[in-house]
Parts: structure tokens; C-alpha cells; sequence
């Protein structure tokens, strides 16, 4: 196998689904994966599948499990939450103007030791390291309850001393991803009129609202031209990331 077969399944392990557009920024210097991913999935390594507007996605079979050593569950299909979870995260890590990594497991007990912070996390590497917890609502989800699950979120992250002095420093933030501008608008706008104590919510801690392609929109993102990059609005910090 070449150390590029190896990367790719790592990649695909971590995120548990990737696109060949996401591939083909990564691996390939935008050149076609084509006939890697063919010769990967004919090895076993690796299955497809599709979204809606005849979209593929790949993951790891079985074997692909196996060879990286990780659990069997890595292996098996998707709810359709699951599979929105898995796109917006690879999509907000993989596919913006800023690169972000999937952080699960023992790279988050490290940070946080003892005691890891529940839900989804993505790291952001810069000037400053940023830990977001990453949430992906349905696309039916109402704001209402967003915002709802967001207040939650924050509370229960504060609960842990060293969580809340990241966040005070604005190195823990809340990553909620979107699937239209409509939605990421009316969420910016509820955020900022959320009171939490004298003060929005927004005022209290980093929220980060991002477009980016959900189980029902990922045919635009593919329709015409080059892959779109999602539209990025940063809440509750004074800096433009």
C-alpha cells in the first residue's frame, strides 16, 4: 500500500466519510483521485455510497477498519444525523479558508485531562489554537431550538474550571453549522438577541455560525464550477477569523 493510501484511510477513520473534492485538495493538489479511490475500494479497503444528487461519499469498510485498527462501528452505515454530523464537519475542517482537524478520543483527554468535554470537536491551529465544539442541527431543526441546545451546551461546558478559563480566553468556542445563508442569518440574529443574565448570549463566550453543505444542499455545492467554500460568520469575538 502507498503512504498516500495509508493518509487517505486515516483521513476517512477520523472524518468517517470524505468527498473526492476533499481528497483532491488534500492529497492530490487538485488533480482526479479517481483511480486511487477505485483501486481502494476494489482492494476492500474502502465503500461508496451516495447523497442526494447522485453526490458519492466514501467510507471505511471493514477490512479499512481493520487495517487501521479502530472500532467495527467505524464500519457500519448511517442515520441520516449521523451522516449531516459527519458532512458538516468534514466540510467545516476540510473545505474552508481555514484548516481545522476532527479531535475525538485521546487527543481530547490530553487537552483535558481527566475530564474531556462531551460532544464534537474540531481544533483550529493558527496564531492561537481554538477548540470548537461542533454542533450540526437537522435542516428542520427550528432556531428556537437551536439556540435552546446552544445555552445548554455553554452551561454544561462552564460546569469544568479549565474548560471556562478557554473559554474565557476565547480558545474554547461553539461551532454551529448550517446548511443555507438563510439559516445562518436567522441563527447570527437570534444569537445576538438571546439574553443570557444582563448580556446576549454571544457576549459570554465564541460562537461561530458556517454554512456548509448539508444532505440536502450538497448537489448546489457540486452544480456548477469549482466546489463552492462555505460562508463563515465568527460571533462574540472581536477578531476576524
Amino acid at each position: 500500500m502507498e503512504p498516500r493510501d495509508n493518509k487517505i484511510l486515516r483521513h476517512i477513520g477520523l472524518y468517517r466519510i470524505t468527498l473526492r473534492p476533499v481528497l483532491e485538495r488534500l492529497y492530490f493538489a487538485g488533480r482526479s483521485s479517481g483511480n486511487v479511490l477505485q483501486r481502494l475500494r476494489d482492494d476492500g479497503y474502502i465503500a461508496g455510497a451516495k447523497l442526494p444528487g447522485r453526490v458519492s461519499y466514501y467510507r471505511l469498510s471493514c477490512k479499512g477498519v481493520q487495517h487501521l485498527q479502530l472500532p467495527l462501528s467505524r464500519a457500519t452505515a448511517f442515520g441520516a444525523q449521523a451522516l449531516q454530523t459527519h458532512l458538516g464537519i468534514l466540510w467545516f475542517c476540510c473545505m474552508g479558508e481555514t484548516r481545522r482537524f476532527r479531535t475525538e478520543g485521546e487527543s481530547l483527554s490530553k487537552l483535558f485531562p481527566g475530564n474531556a468535554p462531551k460532544g464534537e470537536h474540531c481544533v483550529e491551529q493558527g496564531d492561537r489554537q481554538r477548540l470548537y465544539q461542533v454542533y450540526v442541527p437537522g435542516p428542520d431543526t427550528p432556531v428556537r431550538r437551536i439556540v435552546r441546545e446552544l445555552r445548554k451546551r455553554f452551561h454544561e461546558a462552564r460546569l469544568d474550571a479549565s474548560v471556562e478559563r478557554w473559554m474565557d480566553g476565547r480558545l474554547y468556542a461553539f461551532a454551529t453549522l448550517v446548511d443555507t445563508d438563510k439559516r445562518r442569518k436567522a441563527l447570527r440574529a437570534a444569537l445576538k438577541s438571546a439574553p443570557e443574565g444582563d448580556q446576549p448570549l454571544i457576549s459570554h463566550a465564541y460562537f461561530r455560525v458556517e454554512v456548509v453543505p448539508g444532505i440536502r444542499t450538497i448537489k448546489d455545492a457540486f452544480g456548477n464550477g469549482p466546489v463552492k467554500i462555505g460562508k463563515s460568520v465568527a460571533e462574540g469575538d472581536p477578531e476576524k477569523t
